[in-house]
């Protein structure tokens, strides 16, 4: 099993389980915007139009999402494997980490930066820990 682990965003956690990340934690620690919720920002058509692309694209590097999303807890997982929900107290919904990239510029600008560089560190070395927690 995929152990979950977090990083910190000004004092708030943001979930991980091999790629996928929690994009209800992200929203949370973007001070929940209103309007921008995952499953708001999912019906955007431009959301829609990034993960036809990210689909055809697809490499072998991001296949192990469907294997991290299988896991206990997660209910639902998107026929194209980059979105999984959870149900109950600790789920949300979670995306595959390029997707949570272009999530979190849809949140703030900041937050975006934030996840551009941590986020982006932590996913391309899988085998060194995960960053400090950091603001």
């Amino acid at each position: 099993m995929t152990p979950i682990d977090s990083l910190s965003y000004q004092g708030m956690p943001i979930r991980r389980r091999g790629t996928m990340l929690n994009l209800t934690d992200m929203w949370q620690a973007a001070d929940r915007p209103a309007n921008r919720r995952p499953s708001d920002w999912l019906l955007l058509e431009e959301t829609r139009r990034f993960r036809a692309h990210a689909g055809i694209h697809w490499t072998e590097l991001d296949e192990p999402v469907a294997a991290n999303a299988g896991h206990t807890g997660i209910w639902h997982l998107d026929t194209d494997g980059f979105i999984a929900t959870v149900r109950g107290h600790q789920g949300g919904t979670w995306g595959h980490w390029p997707l949570a990239l272009a999530y979190a510029r849809h949140l703030a600008p900041a937050f975006h930066r934030w996840c551009d560089t941590t986020l982006r560190a932590a996913m391309e070395r899988p085998e060194d820990p995960w960053p400090p927690a950091s603001s």
